[in-house]
């Protein structure tokens, strides 16, 4: 196998070092997406309770599970209630029937998750975080 030499290495064959220009990105207010923010203080407009509950058949974008990136949905149905163990203390505490914790307990809507189905994925329905949702950009409850 034959090495490199320098003249393999001219400056011609190396790519230009991106400019301060290639990094910048002009946009517009409206064509920003504000994201709900998980455990945001209460008077904080990031906090989940600010957002309107996506109701069942809207178009979102959503965080597919075990990636980084947003991809197309559409809500199925939302989280009403969840495993005891699964609530914070607080609701776990609540008494049901004979003075037991029950097994389930109604999830407050800042809570709820959702069960989206993303194109292109065989109709799997998949459990997203409140934080990790979005109304998909011009939808119609986009446009109110």
């Amino acid at each position: 196998m034959r090495g490199l030499s320098s003249q393999d290495l001219s400056e011609d064959t190396w790519p230009e070092p991106p400019s301060p220009s290639d990094r910048l990105h002009n946009t517009t207010l409206k064509a920003i997406v504000p994201l709900p923010t998980v455990g945001a203080p209460l008077d904080s407009p990031a906090n989940p309770i600010y957002f309107a509950p996506h109701p069942v058949g809207s178009l979102v974008m959503a965080i597919y599970p075990g990636t980084t990136a947003f991809y197309r949905g559409v809500v199925r149905s939302r989280e009403t209630e969840r495993p005891r163990e699964d609530l914070p203390a607080s609701a776990a505490t609540t008494k049901g029937k004979k003075g037991r914790p029950p097994a389930m307990v109604a999830v407050p809507d800042a809570e709820q998750r959702y069960f989206v189905v993303f194109e292109d994925d065989n109709d799997q329905v998949q459990l997203i975080e409140r934080g990790d949702i979005a109304e998909w950009p011009g939808s119609q409850s986009d446009k109110r």
